[in-house]
């Protein structure tokens, strides 16, 4: 039987202070940075013991899965301001790039999220069953489509 969250190239988990390290070498890449919109540059390890104390405390409007491809974190997939308007953030350690990881991140990820968070009911409030489900099918759809045309840039 197959863990809940686990992938064929990925697990996703929740972020740790054991991951700092690699948060900092991952996200700290120059290649990784140009892409982030929020992530500061240079990356160091107080971004990242703030980041996991805010997580923390934004509990209930933001969800942050760490992805672990077994030797440790490799990257992030997170969904923010889950009270308000959803909005999906992600990045990859460059050396894990084109490996269709973060499409399949993706996919796990939304649906951990509609299944374990009540922001289903904040998308979908209004939405029948069904059109809530061609929603998610819609945004995973977009999500690998995007995944892809970013790290072939």
């Amino acid at each position: 039987m197959k863990t809940p969250g686990a992938g064929a190239r990925a697990t996703l988990r929740a972020p740790r202070s054991a991951d700092i390290a690699r948060l900092v070498a991952l996200a700290g890449d120059p290649e990784v940075a140009r892409h982030l919109e929020r992530l500061p540059h240079p990356y160091e390890e107080v971004h990242a013991r703030t980041w996991l104390t805010d997580l923390e405390r934004a509990r209930g409007r933001e969800v942050a899965f760490a992805l672990d491809d077994g030797t440790g974190l490799i990257g992030v997939i997170s969904f923010r301001t889950l009270d308000e308007t959803p909005e999906i953030g992600y990045w990859l350690g460059r050396r894990y790039w084109g490996q269709g990881i973060m499409s399949e991140a993706a996919r796990l990820a939304l649906g951990r999220l509609f299944e374990t968070t009540p922001a289903s009911a904040g998308i979908c409030g209004s939405m029948s069953r069904l059109r809530c489900i061609l929603y998610i099918s819609t945004t995973q759809a977009w999500f690998s489509r995007r995944s892809a045309t970013c790290l072939s840039n």
